[in-house]
């Protein structure tokens, strides 16, 4: 039988590997639910649709022929209408698959308690289920580059969290779909494999963009309060502020489920870093220059060609970058070769390279 498969938050991190990894291994149809499918980008052969949780009545069209669902809810402080939306997906689709937390049986903090409100729903409705109880997201600190100045300044850096790349999660969400083996369970925490700091992971984005880490300093309450108002409602963020203090005495566990149920390690947070480079490298010469050198004798080639460079390849190792005030070009020196390559840089890209050898 031919599965048709809703993917919600497709436009999203972990949702977008889901559609990814489905389109990769064939044999379904997949509907990517978004807003605006003019829009989204999808791969070739992905149906996207139109819909939108907060409005059942938008979802028909999407949920049309479709037998499972991969469900993202916008849980934190947006539980927009689960308790009539939650059982419309299961009446129209025989098996979710919920991203849910871990915690989310003990309704422990705000967060949790949601996901616990909408496991039980799932639970009540769906003919067949998966809950996949994760730990933190990497992909929650993109947007935290390193500053220019090597002075990192932020909330609760000293929280040590096993944080899981969410290319893992969708893989485990992926054998949920198309297997029976995680079927009417909730699975154990997914997490990665490696326990580390705030100050850590930053230390990690700064050995690979070359931006030395010269100190890390916590956000006084009243500034950390300042911090989290730029994306906490304002009747929340004290609440948030008091269950991040709480939790932030806690590390995260380690589990080895990812590697359990897929037979493979957790996706290192190194990697995903030069999975997603261009987030953390300023797009100036200095800043693309510095990256460049970095990684280069680092061993990194195949990420500078990945993210840095218009075409062509690299190796090191390499000495510079030497930069020349508001230039757009970095000079580097391949000590290997007696040569000097010089590189324009425009929007974050490398788009033209020129060597001249030297005596």
């Amino acid at each position: 039988m031919n599965e048709t498969i809703l993917v919600t938050g497709a436009t999203g991190h972990t949702g977008g590997h889901v559609v990814r990894q489905l389109h990769e291994r064939g044999g379904v149809t997949i509907k990517a639910l978004t807003r605006d499918p003019a829009k989204a980008e999808f791969p070739e052969g992905v149906l996207a649709v139109k819909g939108d949780l907060s409005d059942p009545a938008s979802l028909d069209e999407a949920l049309e022929g479709v037998t499972k669902i991969f469900l993202v809810w916008p849980t934190m402080f947006a539980e927009r209408s689960p308790g009539v939306v939650i059982p419309e997906l299961a009446a129209r689709a025989r098996r979710i698959v919920y991203l849910s937390a871990g915690g989310a049986e003990t309704n422990d903090d705000p967060d949790n308690a949601s996901h616990g409100r909408i496991e039980q729903l799932i639970r009540q409705h769906a003919q067949e289920w998966t809950f996949l109880r994760s730990g933190g997201h990497m992909s929650n600190d993109l947007g935290t580059p390193v500053p220019a100045d090597g002075v990192v300044r932020g909330p609760f850096l000293s929280w040590a969290r096993s944080q899981i790349h969410p290319r893992d999660l969708a893989a485990v969400g992926v054998r949920a779909l198309l297997t029976d083996d995680l079927l009417n369970t909730a699975t154990p925490m997914l997490t990665g494999e490696e326990l580390m700091t705030g100050a850590e992971r930053i230390q990690v984005v700064a050995e690979l963009v070359g931006r030395p880490v010269k100190s890390v300093e916590e956000l006084a309450p009243e500034e950390a309060r300042e911090w989290f108002l730029a994306w906490v409602p304002p009747e929340d963020v004290d609440a948030v502020m008091a269950t991040m203090k709480e939790v932030a005495a806690r590390p995260e566990p380690v589990v080895p489920a990812v590697r359990e149920i897929l037979g493979r390690p957790a996706t290192p947070y190194r990697e995903w870093v030069l999975d997603h480079l261009p987030a953390f490298v300023e797009p100036t010469a200095e800043g693309v220059g510095l990256a460049f050198v970095s990684l280069v004798n680092r061993g990194e080639s195949a990420a500078v060609t990945r993210h840095l460079m218009a075409s062509g390849q690299v190796s090191g190792p390499v000495e510079g970058p030497y930069l020349r005030a508001g230039d757009d070009r970095f000079a580097v020196r391949f000590t290997a070769e007696s040569a000097v390559g010089l590189y324009t840089v425009r929007d974050g890209r490398i788009v033209a390279e020129e060597r001249f050898s030297t005596p």
